[in-house]
């Protein structure tokens, strides 16, 4: 589960600005926000500014485009993921940058920040791109444009924000928020946003630095207003296949869990839209479930409720399940997915057998709890989830609040389904398709950004106790929204100051690392370019010595020059003698290298001794560490050694 860099935003509490909604845009309704201006603009010098969450990867997704035509046309731009899910930034027909960094974690929100200025004389100031705040250096394409070019965008041309003009796709996928695009000025990224002091995070900011200019404009996706332009020159956009219940509470500031795209699940079985909150039943498969796991793993304290809607796509339906299991040997583990979760030793659910008319709880593999006479083709649903006391609830709508199963009241605590939760514990939504490949449920999911599931219904407007969410019934007393606001302040505030990466390209010689703000106590390092070995370095076995994680060989000495010391900001790297003095896999010269490093118990630990007897004469012993020093002492009683 990819679920680090939502823990970590939520640290700091309040914020000095807060965003309040975001725009859904499924690809798969091909929803886009279109203008054509009805004159030009600055053609050389603007800015973007805008916050997106990404719910699909793996294909060509358009976010900001303009055009008179098709690709090789003249006045043809796009901002854009390529299929790869590298950043582009494309005009005619030359890409004027395209990341070798990828963009494919489906949890966080990226602010992109992306600057043109072709009236400037020195080429490097020509355009930038910052992702959250830091400058993108490096690219598999770029192409500097030429003094005073002028490009596609702010022209009097077809524009859409999440599509391509003149093309029927390459729709983006997911959240947008806060589009700002300033019209004939070069704006700083920190006028748009800031880095919090308490976490190291990229934050937002609200912008007042003036003007918008002729076609500049400022989307803050109202519901009721989708497509207003807040910036006050009145360039308004139209919503295309947009509806109300697309604007959601899901923000850069309070980011919510949605199903992990990222992780290997089965796409014949189950189909994932709407912001990943839609999981539909889709094609049968030799009896596999659709399983999936949420964003955020679950807090280790704390009472949590989610809502779901369950309902019927085809025939008469089939198996919708919401639960939380561990993620082992005894509970779900994706992409397992041959089995019914359900029956896992370490799972505790709910299930609707819409095709049975039925609702089950299930616990520890026992269904505890059966409903019958179930037969509406669709029902709100809810989980309630008592972290501290071990409990679990399901229930389901009885026309005018929650029927708890098992004759459970999540708000006095009673008749909950036992559950041990640990740091793993996660919560997982599963669809079946029966074997005729015709009854088909789906699951949309709730928890408190998507009031209107989906535009399936009109929203609730009910809050927690801390005024957070919109849920279809009111939550029981005492349980809360899981989003970032709600979530418990972590231990570790700022994240770079236990672990962080650093990139670097090797020479062949002896050199020091030292961009870390801390004494790193594990190493892993990589060639990023090349298949030599992971190399696995800790400070316990010592700085010479490396285990391998993709092979079974013996931990090894002296592994290809490998790290000679840690150093209180880094480390440093040996060049080698003899067969080691290519550096293979930590320092060959022009290999790229990544090293990720963790602190660990912020004191240097101390090291570890194999102690031999090296003589029966009574107190001498040989201390070896590990055979690289050995020192024979007479041991005396009450001596310090």
């Amino acid at each position: 589960m990819s679920f680090g860099a939502t823990k970590l935003l939520a640290a700091s509490g309040g914020k000095d600005y807060e965003i309040d909604q975001s725009v859904l845009l499924d690809s798969g309704d091909n929803a886009y926000l279109s203008k054509t201006p009805s004159s030009a603009g600055n053609l050389r010098t603007w800015t973007l500014s805008f916050w997106i969450k990404r719910s699909k990867l793996g294909s060509l997704q358009c976010m900001y485009g303009a055009a008179n035509g098709g690709s090789g046309a003249t006045d043809y731009g796009i901002i854009y993921f390529d299929s790869n899910d590298a950043l582009g930034f494309y005009y005619n027909s030359s890409t004027i940058a395209l990341t070798n960094r990828k963009f494919r974690d489906t949890s966080a929100w990226y602010h992109i920040y992306i600057k043109a200025d072709t009236t400037q004389s020195t080429a490097s100031d020509r355009w930038a791109i910052y992702i959250n705040g830091v400058q993108e250096t490096s690219f598999s394409e770029s192409v500097t444009p030429s003094q005073n070019q002028e490009m596609a965008w702010n022209n009097n041309i077809a524009t859409n924000v999440g599509g391509i003009p003149t093309s029927s796709s390459y729709y983006f996928d997911g959240y947008m928020a806060e589009f700002h695009n300033i019209d004939g000025t070069a704006k700083a990224v920190t006028d748009f946003g800031k880095t919090d002091a308490v976490t190291g995070a990229w934050t937002p900011k609200k912008y007042g630095g003036g003007s918008y200019g002729t076609n500049g404009f400022y989307l803050k996706f109202v519901s009721g207003a989708i497509g207003t332009d807040s910036s006050g020159e009145g360039n308004n956009w139209t919503a295309n296949n947009l509806a109300n219940g697309d604007i959601l509470l899901d923000t850069p500031t309070n980011n919510y869990p949605t199903v992990n795209y990222a992780e290997p699940w089965n796409t014949t079985v189950s189909d994932l839209r709407q912001g990943n909150l839609n999981i539909k039943a889709a094609t049968y498969s030799s009896g596999n479930f659709g399983s999936h796991f949420i964003t955020f793993i679950l807090p280790t304290s704390g009472k949590w409720y989610v809502e779901w809607l369950s309902g019927i796509q085809a025939g008469i339906g089939n198996v919708a399940q919401l639960g939380i299991s561990k993620q082992g040997p005894d509970g779900l583990v994706i992409p397992n997915q041959s089995q019914n979760p359900a029956s896992f030793s370490g799972s505790t659910a709910m299930t609707m057998e819409i095709s049975g008319d039925q609702a089950e709880i299930y616990d520890g593999g026992s269904a505890i709890d059966t409903d019958t006479g179930l037969t509406a083709t669709s029902y709100v649903c809810a989980i309630a989830i008592d972290i501290d006391n071990d409990k679990f609830w399901g229930g389901y709508d009885n026309g005018s609040s929650i029927t708890w199963m098992n004759s459970g009241d999540p708000a006095n605590g009673s008749n909950g389904a036992a559950h041990t939760f640990d740091s793993d514990s996660g919560i997982y939504a599963t669809t079946t398709v029966n074997s005729l490949n015709s009854n088909r449920s789906y699951i949309i999911l709730n928890f408190g950004q998507n009031g209107t599931f989906s535009n399936y219904k009109t929203a609730g407007g009910n809050t927690d106790g801390n005024g957070e969410g919109n849920f279809f019934y009111s939550p029981p007393s005492g349980f809360k929204a899981l989003n970032q606001k709600n979530l418990p302040t972590p231990t570790i505030k700022k994240s770079t100051e236990f672990f962080d990466t650093v990139l670097y390209t090797g020479n062949g010689s002896d050199r020091d690392i030292t961009s870390y703000s801390f004494q790193p106590d594990f190493l892993w390092l990589k060639s990023r370019e090349s298949t030599y070995w992971h190399r696995l370095i800790d400070s316990v076995r010592g700085s010479t010595r490396s285990l391998h994680s993709d092979n079974d060989q013996v931990e090894l000495v002296d592994d290809y020059g490998t790290v000679g010391s840690f150093l209180s900001n880094g480390f440093s790297l040996r060049a080698g003698t003899g067969s080691n003095a290519n550096q293979n896999g930590t320092n060959a010269s022009g290999d790229d290298m990544v090293a990720w490093a963790w602190k660990v118990g912020g004191t240097a630990p101390s090291k570890t001794y194999a102690v031999k007897v090296v003589s029966d004469s009574g107190n001498k012993y040989r201390f070896d560490d590990y055979g690289t020093s050995a020192v024979t002492l007479n041991l005396q009683e009450g001596g310090t050694y």
